[in-house]
This record gives C-alpha cells, structure tokens and sequence, in this order.
C-alpha cells in the first residue's frame, strides 16, 4: 500500500505572517476611504486569505517553471 503525502503550503511561515499583516491593513482601508476607492481594499483578500492558507498559486507556478526550465 503507497502512501501519498500531500504537500499544501508553498509559503514559509514569515511570510504568512507579512502576508497576513498586509492584508488587514489593505483590507482596512475599504473602512477608510470614499465609495470608489474603497473598493481597491476589497483587494487585501487575496494576501489575507494566501497568507491563511499557506499556499498561493503564483509561487506553484514559478516554481513549476523554474524546475522543468533546467
């Protein structure tokens, strides 16, 4: 019987961490700004919820392409 262990994450633990920081205070400024900029915060989602998870797919895809490149 095989065993097949999945690995998730594809971001250390600091950057998390950056990422998640980043994210609330982009988030945060959906609070802060006038009605059409406050849309451009709804943008911190994606490093808050990248930084939650622990996987984003543009680090699969740069590291895809830079192991078949060599």
């Amino acid at each position: 019987m095989a065993y097949i262990m999945f690995h998730f994450g594809n971001i250390n633990y600091f950057e998390r961490f950056v990422r998640i920081v980043i994210g609330l205070v982009w988030l945060s400024t959906y609070f802060f700004l006038p009605h059409p900029l406050a849309l451009l915060g709804l943008f911190g989602l994606v490093p808050l919820i990248t930084g939650i998870i622990g996987w984003c797919p543009v680090h699969a895809l740069v590291e895809k392409y830079r192991n078949n490149g060599s």
